[in-house]
């Protein structure tokens, strides 16, 4: 009980990092996934259609205030490394944050048509997509387990919480075209438009705690204020196709090409969800007297479990609309001359052997070069006869804060795959804050 009446404090589910190095970021031998995340990138030379099957999967998650092996254990009901957890909270920052991002593809094709070659594009998929994000402030923690004396005599108020996750699925179909062309420099202009169909959603539309604690240090009163939409949640339905919700979002960008070197910019998931099946009006609000904290007898002064027998739940049917966390994405790539090889049944290849590229990814919400949401990421890459390529890459920001990642793919003939992680330390030495894995695999012609 102790565990579970802490996680309702602070906004804090058993649930399981913004999107860093894919496949299609570190390569362009990934053309139909390079153009789900840049829609106006244009594909010159490579093939002139992809399907991409089997796998095609995108999972990661990272926070800013326990390091990863840890977490992932707590999440994973390790008793042991939650009270160990619950018994350090001078460890816990003022914001705390976990991020939880997720893909699949079911389907995603990508189509250059003969005769327009260098000039259109089209792509079209279906991808199931999750996203969490939990906030909780590191005072309250500390307030509640520790009983810190310096907030001895002071009333304070915390609204750095938030519960927000949404599970959907997306069908998009999007277009390229070159705009403008003079030389060795030219313009590409594309986007992308997505009917949505959503899963399950929870949104926080209130949060906060207010707390006063005596100037003697012996009691502590908090009065607690949330207020929750949700939709399939408190009455989950197994069925993966049971639509509680529907969408539209649309994403749109430009590339810039001058000989060896190309930027891209999109602005991506802009858009949301009007859920108005299933939903639930989740509000709380009670006051609280307790007397302090014993690892062994748990809360004192707390008589039941006052939190869950405030908690009510107003079963209405009155949709929302959840919006989808929009980003703005910058890749920035140099590649070197292309080479031509004679391989594989004496098929003639063109490839590039070094490429080097700086990525951005940022959402638009919290726009702040230093916000946990905002990630920049560096890498390089070396393509050995267009049949196997490898490189390393570097991030900063995010909420894991950094990390040394590697992408990795093989090619032969009409089948490519590939994975890439952001950061390594997690999956090697067990250190780190947040980690993600991709893999992605392809059939070319």
């Amino acid at each position: 009980m102790r565990f579970k009446v802490c996680c309702l404090l602070i906004g804090l589910p058993l649930l399981s990092l913004a999107q860093t190095i894919v496949p299609a970021i570190a390569s362009y031998k990934f053309a139909g996934l390079t153009s789900f995340y840049q829609p106006a990138f244009l594909n010159e030379n490579g093939d002139q259609f992809e399907i991409y099957f089997p796998l095609n999967a995108y999972a990661g998650i990272g926070n800013n205030f326990i390091r990863h092996k840890k977490l992932v254990s707590a999440l994973g009901g390790n008793t042991d490394i939650q009270t160990h957890i619950l018994d350090h909270p001078e460890n816990f920052k003022y914001s705390n944050r976990i991020h939880l991002n997720a893909m699949a593809f079911t389907f995603l094709a990508y189509y250059v048509p003969d005769r327009l070659r260098g000039n259109w594009a089209f792509n079209a998929g279906i991808a199931d997509r999750a996203e969490a994000d939990i906030v909780f402030p590191g005072d309250l923690m500390k307030l509640v387990l520790k009983g810190d004396q310096s907030y001895a005599g002071q009333n304070m108020k915390l609204n750095n919480i938030k519960l927000n996750g949404i599970y959907y699925r997306e069908f998009f179909i999007g277009g390229t075209r070159k705009i403008f062309r003079r030389k060795d420099f030219s313009i590409s202009g594309g986007g992308k438009i997505k009917f949505l169909c959503g899963m399950a959603s929870v949104l926080t539309k209130k949060a906060s705690v207010d707390f006063y604690m005596d100037k003697g240090g012996k009691y502590i009163d908090v009065n607690s204020d949330f207020d929750l939409h949700t939709s399939n949640i408190l009455n989950v339905s197994s069925n993966p196709w049971n639509t509680t919700g529907t969408g539209v979002s649309m994403d749109a960008g430009l590339s810039f090409n001058l000989k060896n070197y190309s930027a891209s910019i999109s602005l991506v998931d802009v858009g949301s969800i009007r859920f108005n099946k299933s939903v639930e009006s989740l509000q709380h609000s009670s006051s609280i007297h307790f007397e302090g904290f014993n690892p062994d007898e748990g809360f004192k002064g707390i008589k039941d479990d006052t939190i869950f027998n405030d908690l009510t739940v107003n079963r209405t049917q009155n949709s929302y609309h959840h919006p989808l966390n929009k980003r703005l994405n910058v890749l920035f790539s140099w590649q070197s001359n292309t080479d031509d090889k004679i391989l594989f049944n004496r098929t003639l290849v063109h490839y590039s052997k070094h490429r080097a590229y700086f990525y951005f990814s940022g959402a638009l919400e919290e726009f702040k070069l230093n916000e946990f949401s905002n990630q920049l990421s560096v890498g390089y890459t070396y393509n050995w006869n267009d049949f196997f390529e490898i490189g390393p890459g570097f991030f900063v920001g995010g909420n894991a804060r950094l990390g040394l990642g590697c992408m990795t793919s093989v090619k032969y003939k009409y089948f490519t795959i590939g994975a890439a992680t952001s950061n390594l330390f997690p999956l090697i030495i067990k250190s780190g804050k947040g980690t993600d894995f991709s893999v992605s695999s392809l059939f070319s012609f």
